[in-house]
């Protein structure tokens, strides 16, 4: 990797400055920034050794639109595992509402981009506010190079059984999940 992008022509700060910060241990961390302030409005530090990666806001059913009213999931890698958590949008300093892992899951490192095999309007279904539909639709559209239907499938059946379990009782989910 490091030879790939020594040379890079759009680098901003210094590549021995970058190997220093990677040396320095620095927590991975999730978090909301004001876009007009250019402020921190709330964040979560993840534990040593953990890496959150490719959030996604997911909107809650039925709620007001506003950018915070739902939910961020996100894969974080372990020490041990790949596991997805999912925060509770305006609230992130309290940490994980849920951690979901699967001895098969392996996610793989992701790039901050998208691939969409079709462009539709994000209000097209009537579920695409509801947390268990909005997972499962994304674990669809994951690359089958990643995963077999099968794994999909089991996957999507473990959450919902988790978030049908946790429906009133968050904090079955949250404490139930090992990390």
């Amino acid at each position: 990797m490091y030879e790939q992008y020594k040379n890079y022509k759009y680098r901003t700060i210094e590549l021995n400055t970058v190997i220093e910060l990677a040396h320095e241990g620095r927590p991975s961390c999730l978090y909301r920034l004001d876009a007009e302030s250019v402020t921190f409005e709330d964040y979560y530090k993840f534990p040593a050794g953990h890496i959150g990666s490719s959030p996604q806001f997911v909107p809650r059913k039925d709620g007001t639109g506003s950018s915070t009213d739902g939910y961020i999931v996100c894969v974080v890698f372990t020490p041990d595992r790949s596991e997805i958590w999912i925060f509770d949008a305006a609230d992130l300093k309290s940490g994980p509402l849920c951690k979901l892992w699967h001895k098969d899951l392996n996610c793989g490192l992701t790039l901050h981009t998208a691939w969409l095999q079709n462009i539709s309007d994000s209000g097209s279904s009537s579920d695409s506010g509801d947390i268990t539909h909005g997972l499962c639709d994304w674990i669809d559209s994951w690359s089958p190079s990643s995963f077999s239907y099968q794994d999909k499938a089991k996957l999507q059946e473990e959450i919902k059984k988790i978030l049908k379990a946790a429906d009133g009782n968050e904090e079955l989910v949250k404490n139930d999940q090992p990390s």
